[in-house]
């Protein structure tokens, strides 16, 4: 799993009141890389330990790319939410070759889009997610602040290590499941989107009721017997 971190990019974000862009260059918080990138390990290390639980003891390291050069984030505008994303695939085909063919998992890092802690703003500020490289390999898509301070749907206020590093784990994994349902889509566990969160919509056999218990039935049901192999599946 390799976590790419530019040093600075070229933001694209909407301001107030009419949500008009205005571009500027911000760079990655100090925090992100300091104490050989605490924030990220910390963030990520329940994660691993439950890739390598599923993957039959694979070792899951992290490795910090730090990427010199600036690159680009911009928004999109939806009803009830904006989303920040960077350019991922630009952004990866700038990396060296020994990167590229050491990493099976992306995580994207970028200075964040969102102007305060968005809290000004009527509606919801979305920067992470999950998406898919050229390659294929799955892409964690984040900004520095999402695993810096609560965004203002979770809460107010920076982070507490004991809330990163339960509540990440939680996030790559939502998001990993994302991944895995769409490598294997014979078996419908995500034939709308986040359908997990109307329980009238799981499969019959599930038993649980919340959204853990979702992924957790997903894997033993279903995934854990699917061809190819979790393992295969870099």
């Amino acid at each position: 799993m390799t976590a790419v971190v530019p040093l600075c990019a070229d933001v694209t974000r909407p301001i107030l009141p009419d949500l008009e862009p205005e571009t500027l260059r911000r760079n990655i918080d100090d925090r992100i890389l300091a104490d050989n990138a605490k924030v990220l390990r910390q963030s990520t290390d329940f994660f691993r330990r439950w890739l390598s639980a599923i993957a039959d003891g694979a070792n899951v390291r992290l490795n910090v790319h730090v990427f010199e050069e600036c690159t680009t984030v911009g928004f999109d505008l939806a009803p009830n939410v904006i989303f920040s994303y960077p350019d991922t695939n630009s952004l990866l085909a700038g990396l060296p070759f020994e990167t590229l063919a050491d990493t099976d998992i992306w995580w994207i890092v970028v200075p964040s889009g969102v102007p305060g802690d968005g809290s000004d703003f009527d509606r919801f500020f979305i920067t992470g997610g999950m998406g898919v490289a050229d390659t294929g390999a799955p892409v964690f898509l984040s900004d520095d602040a999402w695993f810096l301070r609560k965004p203002t749907h979770l809460g107010t206020g920076d982070y507490s290590e004991a809330e990163r590093r339960l509540y990440m784990p939680q996030w790559f994994q939502h998001e990993f499941m994302h991944n895995l349902f769409r490598i294997f889509p014979e078996f419908g566990l995500e034939e709308s989107g986040h359908q997990w969160f109307d329980r009238t919509t799981w499969p019959g056999d599930f038993e649980g009721i919340y959204e853990p218990d979702y992924y957790a039935e997903a894997l033993q049901k279903r995934l854990l017997g699917a061809q190819p192999d979790l393992p295969a599946c870099d």
